[in-house]
């Protein structure tokens, strides 16, 4: 028998003392949702790091551009990548940076992290209570 063969012990609660063993209720459920939860996440990212770096320049990532001999190219100035204090313009309407939207939807996002948030602690502490922890 292999090594993955045998059960992991593990203190377990039964009958209001830990012992050795591993949980009745232990099907691997719990792993395997974790594990494929997991997998999500980090195929999410990859998904998400591809096309982020689809329209990338050549230069930010570190690939070198060829061009036809005789043909010219015009350097243009560095952009500034980050503007000066006070150099923008006033938003004027309430989909432009700054506005009244983009208010909105900032507040709507920690809203809705704060109920994540509410949500999982909420259930963790009735999963705790119902093993008496």
């Amino acid at each position: 028998a292999g090594r993955r063969d045998r059960p992991v012990p593990r203190l377990v609660p039964r009958g209001g003392r830990l012992v050795i063993g591993r949980p009745a209720d232990d099907d691997g459920a719990v792993r395997r949702r974790t594990f494929l939860l997991l997998l999500a996440g980090l195929l999410l990212l990859g998904a998400s790091t591809s096309v982020m770096t689809a329209g990338a320049d050549p230069a930010v990532t570190g690939q070198t551009e060829t061009t036809e001999p005789g043909s010219s190219t015009t350097e243009l100035p560095p952009a500034e990548m980050i503007p000066r204090p006070n150099s923008g313009v006033a938003p004027t309407d309430a989909g432009d940076r700054g506005g009244g939207l983009q208010t909105v939807v900032f507040v709507l996002v920690l809203a809705g992290t704060g109920l994540i948030a509410l949500l999982v602690w909420r259930e963790s502490k009735k999963a705790r209570t119902a093993r008496g922890f």
